[in-house]
């Protein structure tokens, strides 16, 4: 008989009209190689009855991130012998309040991040960042690094370096992500790089469509676009610009990697962890300067290569389905 597997995750308005992240959607399909699964988005509390439906008919939960999907998970599992794994990301972990990002702004918020952390069955964290940023909360709980694994396929190299013209980054144009994402700064810097485009892929929130219609002449707003077009515009940059202050790993930068861009980065959160010796790093604050950092990357493009095989190298799909399934076996057989 196969395992029987609940996904629960939050939702983000996502395009597919799921509400799932292409990470967790990942995740979903891994699980579905091998067992039954089921994805649960879980929204407040008037979900629990079907939450709790779901678990009595699964042999173990997978969690993303620390909150009340896992919090309720790990409750009702308790009744029903249901193991719940969780999977630390970021948001779960981070008290960012100069942003208002994070779930341990709040006292209630670290409370329950507490209480999933020492109920989980197993504990998973995308990235070392992450684990530290755990640890902070609830010492000496067991957390085993599980990091974002990608389809090399799915992110093809592209042309070479010398038929690039543009940088690029990603990350959607709200009021949180200006500052977290550091959008605010990568449209500083592009004012010091006239010559050159800068694209910004992201849904835009419609209370900053003036901030994005008074953007310097060289910088283009793409908004929502589908993966294909994503793909293409990686493909056609670079250089990858990534000015963020709070990263749990950096999912973008390791896409933009593997279609050879030159990473130039914060070292922020997790950033050194996925682009590592491939990554050129700036520090924040100055423009001016990044952009002369940016520059002089665009014109030499000798590390495109290293890039993309440092995540062939280090983040295979194939280690995270691996490491995944083998946990989740693990909690069933010890339930």
């Amino acid at each position: 008989m196969r395992t029987r597997v609940c996904l629960t995750h939050l939702g983000g308005g996502y395009e597919d009209g799921s509400r799932m992240a292409p990470w967790v959607r990942k995740d979903l399909d891994i699980l579905a190689e091998q067992m039954d699964s089921r994805a649960f988005l879980y929204g407040s509390r008037r979900d629990l009855p079907r939450l709790a439906g779901v678990l009595l008919g699964s042999d173990v939960s997978l969690n993303w991130f620390a909150w009340d999907n896992a919090l309720w998970s790990i409750r009702l599992g308790r009744w029903f012998r249901v193991p719940a794994l969780v999977i630390l990301a970021g948001f779960d972990v981070a008290n960012e309040p100069d942003f208002a990002y994070g779930a341990l702004r709040t006292a209630e918020g670290q409370a329950k991040v507490r209480s999933v952390l020492t109920g989980a069955a197993h504990v998973f964290a995308l990235s070392e960042f992450v684990r530290e940023s755990a640890l902070n909360v609830r010492p000496n709980v067991p957390i085993e690094i599980l990091p974002l694994g990608f389809d090399a396929a799915e992110f093809p190299p592209g042309p070479e370096p010398a038929e690039r013209h543009a940088v690029c980054t990603v990350g959607d144009v709200d009021e949180t992500n200006l500052k977290r994402k550091g959008i605010r700064d990568v449209i500083e810097v592009a004012r010091h790089l006239d010559d050159i485009p800068v694209f910004v892929a992201g849904k835009i929130s419609p209370n900053l469509k003036d901030f994005a219609n008074h953007a310097p002449r060289n910088v283009t707003f793409l908004d929502h676009i589908p993966k294909e077009t994503l793909v293409r515009v990686l493909q056609d940059s670079r250089v990858y610009l990534q000015l963020s202050r709070h990263e749990g790993f950096g999912a973008a930068v390791a896409e933009a990697m593997l279609c050879r861009c030159i990473p130039v980065l914060s070292r922020a959160g997790a950033l050194p962890e996925v682009a590592g010796n491939a990554g050129q790093y700036v520090e924040l604050g100055d423009a001016e300067g990044i952009a002369e950092v940016v520059r002089r990357v665009f014109e030499s493009g000798d590390r495109a290569d290293a890039a993309r095989q440092r995540v062939i190298d280090t983040f295979p799909l194939k280690k995270r389905r691996d490491l995944l399934l083998r946990r989740v076996e693990e909690a069933v057989s010890k339930a």
